[in-house]
């Protein structure tokens, strides 16, 4: 029975046609899948750590008290880069905390200006960082400019229903 093939599908001498399964996923020569094919379309298993990770942990196992020794040892001969690691450990920089500053209720563009008078005044005065200060006036930007779009959407919306 002669067989012709085309992509999925192969015809038998009698006419019928059965379909193939889709050919195995192949590498490019150089060593890397296809654009668009993956070699483990499912992705990692949650949890599942790499080499790295694993080698890592298993050198700390077995010899973390010589190496915190030898960078505590480091640190006291006066190693810069061994003390900013202890120091890092010791005390991390600090990611985000809650601050507090006096805002009126923002209604229109005067109580935005308040507003942003109070946090300039609270970033002087050190109550909050100019870092903290900057991520709370752009908080007040965007409520002011989704405000904004809320009421422009209510104006068209009556514009709108009174053309009807």
């Amino acid at each position: 029975m002669a067989m012709t093939t085309s992509e999925n599908s192969c015809e038998a001498s009698n006419g019928a046609r059965h379909e193939l399964p889709n050919p195995p996923i192949v590498a490019r020569r150089n060593g890397r899948w296809a654009k668009g094919v993956s070699g483990n379309p499912n992705g990692r298993p949650d949890g599942a750590l790499s080499r790295k990770t694993i080698h890592v942990r298993q050198l700390l196992d077995t010899d973390a008290e010589a190496v915190i020794a030898k960078v505590i040892a480091a640190a006291l001969g006066g190693d810069m880069t061994a003390c900013k690691m202890i120091l890092d450990r010791i005390s991390p920089v600090p990611r985000d905390r809650p601050v507090t500053v006096a805002l009126p209720s923002i209604s229109n563009a005067q109580d935005a200006m308040t507003g942003l008078a109070a946090i300039v005044s609270a970033v002087g005065s050190g109550v909050v960082s100019p870092l903290e200060g900057e991520n709370l006036s752009r908080l007040l930007r965007s409520y002011v400019e989704l405000d904004a779009l809320r009421t422009l959407e209510q104006r068209v919306a009556e514009l709108e229903k009174a053309k009807k």
